[in-house]
């Protein structure tokens, strides 16, 4: 019963062989018209791009620009950044963003709320997700004196009532 075995395998691995003369590891400077010629098939290719071991034309060629009117931010002129650099590129940008618009409304004596998009997709030639983009939103509103929680009225007032009664707890004895 071995030697059957044997022989069904042995039969197999023939059938299973591949006789193409690929080579083991395309140089990453292919490019996808270089492959097929190769004869790789458009899902290797795919596979290929996607692992980075070729590079993919769309992903090399993607430049991230910001189209703000906000001077102390990067990006100001076109850059390219990686798909798996994007996230954390179009993040700290979009924090820079942030950042500047309280810095600007506390020096105009207001408060500043702001919400931060950030748009992922897919490259079509590859695959690979990366961040597209992001979009800083923000809201700001004069701060009037009566708004304030803590003002020198409460703080005083408050500041006596819980003095008092802390005072009292502590020294008693139980």
């Amino acid at each position: 019963m071995s030697s059957t075995y044997a022989v069904a395998s042995a039969a197999a691995y023939t059938q299973n062989t591949k006789t193409d003369t690929k080579p083991v590891a395309p140089p990453p400077s292919a490019t996808s018209v270089q492959l097929k010629e190769d004869g790789y098939t458009g899902a290797e290719i795919r596979s290929l791009k996607k692992s980075g071991k070729v590079e993919c034309a769309t992903c090399a060629s993607r430049r991230y620009v910001d189209g703000s009117d906000d001077a102390g931010v990067s990006f100001k002129t076109p850059t390219h950044v990686s798909p798996s650099q994007s996230a954390s590129a179009v993040m700290s940008h979009e924090r820079e963003h942030v950042t500047n618009n309280a810095a600007k409304a506390a020096r105009e004596d207001s408060v500043a709320s702001s919400s931060v998009s950030v748009f992922h997709a897919t490259c079509p030639e590859c695959g690979k997700s990366y961040v597209a983009g992001g979009v800083t939103r923000t809201q700001t509103r004069k701060i009037k004196e009566n708004d304030h929680f803590f003002n020198k009225e409460f703080e005083t007032t408050i500041g006596k009532y819980i003095g008092k009664h802390i005072g009292k707890n502590i020294n008693e004895e139980v």
